[in-house]
């Protein structure tokens, strides 16, 4: 529902471009050409804001606003009040200071005043006072200021935040680090740790990157907003500050965090999904292994590892013995379970940095990095021993299978393709020669 505001204008060619202006700006607008139909306006409606220019003479809209505080002294429309004469403004400042209706002044403006600017203002205002932060916004306020600490503490709790407030600077950064604040209200100024090394250290942290810190300064020099700035702050509020300014700027900068975590998150979703997905299409799904396509781009990778370093590189490329006859007999289910088996096995005998792989089928491939060729035929009769005294458990069986394994050392001008080749060689030698052994190429 928009605010409904009332507008009383002696001029008027102002009262219908005002009137004009805050409907366009989505405010409902009741005016009124003089004081004595102003009255009657606020007898019969209650406003969010009243517009009330003060004549020539101060006292017109003074004196109307003490009427209608003596008529309805239960209700409190903020004010703003129109004037043409910037001299009489000290002079109208004391009546207010002294008056019984003090608080409900917000401002005063001077003419002549566009009207679309006066709506921007308005609008600006009506933002401040709609402002409702999240319920879950965390904020924390560093200042060695009693005063300014009090005042911290009741502006949080009437606004329903979560907050940390901390006058020994020393402890800031410990506090900030459990706490993990949206947003901090920082003092410059304070005995042992200044604002500036304190804001730089909290925003320098990963845990603490986007947490919006505003400077709270009574130094407006350029100097001191530009080192604000540089060490990591995203606002300056200048003291003595104003609440309404101050909850705006907060909310600026909490809706700012908002959006930069909704999107870091998604970002990390995106990110993750990612990862699976190339996990999966570099994974063989069965085993968990590599796959083929990954083991050769590894291959390439370790291949041009020991040509650069000029060490050694070893393949193994081993194949089941038998594995038709066995799922001729127990059924495909069971020859799954077999490979997962013989999967567990290879991650289980080999070492750090040895990558084993599913090349297809029911063959491996075991890339074995700083490795020459003795050391990786006693891998492989290590992985011929250990497959061979595991039993394959299922409900459908419980037996024990054999494997035949060839391996090879890279040499200097063999490519990925043909040092496969001498393993795979070697290995149907072991197949050839009566299965369940190693031999080297």
């Amino acid at each position: 529902m928009s605010e409904l505001i009332a507008l009383i204008e002696r001029n008027q060619d102002l009262l219908g471009e005002t009137a004009h202006s805050l409907e366009n700006g989505g405010f409902q607008v009741k005016s009124a050409p003089d004081f004595e139909c102003g009255l009657q306006l606020f007898i019969d409606n209650s406003f969010d804001l009243a517009i009330i220019d003060t004549e020539t003479g101060l006292m017109g809209g003074l004196g109307f606003l003490q009427s209608w505080v003596e008529e309805a002294p239960e209700d409190h429309t903020p004010v703003i009040f129109l004037m043409s004469d910037a001299v009489g403004k000290a002079e109208l400042d004391e009546i207010i200071s002294q008056s019984h209706f003090k608080s409900r002044v917000i401002e005063t403006l001077f003419k002549p005043i566009e009207p679309d600017r006066l709506t921007s203002f308005i609008s600006t205002y009506f933002e401040s006072k709609r402002f409702v932060p999240p319920k879950k916004s965390k904020v924390m306020a560093v200042d060695d200021s009693p005063i300014l600490c009090t005042m911290y503490q009741c502006l949080f709790e009437k606004h329903e935040f979560l907050y940390e407030i901390v006058s020994d600077s020393t402890k800031a950064e410990t506090i900030a680090q459990y706490f993990k604040p949206d947003l901090i209200l920082m003092d410059a100024s304070m005995p042992d740790i200044d604002g500036f090394t304190l804001t730089k250290n909290i925003t320098s942290s990963k845990e603490l990157a986007s947490a919006r810190v505003i400077m709270v300064t009574a130094d407006s020099r350029k100097s001191v907003i530009l080192q604000s700035l540089i060490n990591g702050a995203v606002d300056i509020l200048n003291k003595p500050f104003d609440e309404e300014i101050l909850l705006a700027k907060m909310k600026s900068h909490l809706d700012k965090k908002r959006v930069y975590d909704e999107l870091s998150g998604a970002y990390q979703r995106v990110k993750a999904t990612n990862e699976r997905l190339s996990a999966l299409a570099a994974t063989d799904s069965l085993t968990g292994l590599y796959n083929h396509g990954r083991l050769h781009e590894y291959l390439i990778k370790e291949i041009s590892k020991a040509k650069r370093h000029d060490r050694s590189l070893a393949l193994v490329m081993l194949d089941v013995d038998h594995f038709k006859r066995f799922n001729d007999k127990y059924g495909h289910r069971c020859g799954d379970e077999a490979l997962r088996t013989l999967a567990v096995v290879l991650q289980g005998a080999l070492r750090d940095g040895d990558v084993p792989a599913r090349y297809g089928g029911e063959e491996f491939c075991i890339i074995l990095p700083e490795t020459d060729l003795e050391g990786g035929a006693l891998v492989a009769e290590k992985i011929r021993n250990v497959v061979e005294n595991t039993l394959v458990s299922a409900d459908c069986c419980d037996e024990t299978l054999t494997v035949s394994l060839g391996v090879a050392q890279w040499k200097n001008g063999c490519s990925a393709i043909k040092l496969i080749d001498s393993a795979d060689k070697a290995m149907y030698v072991s197949k050839n020669s009566g299965r369940n052994q190693v031999t080297k190429a």
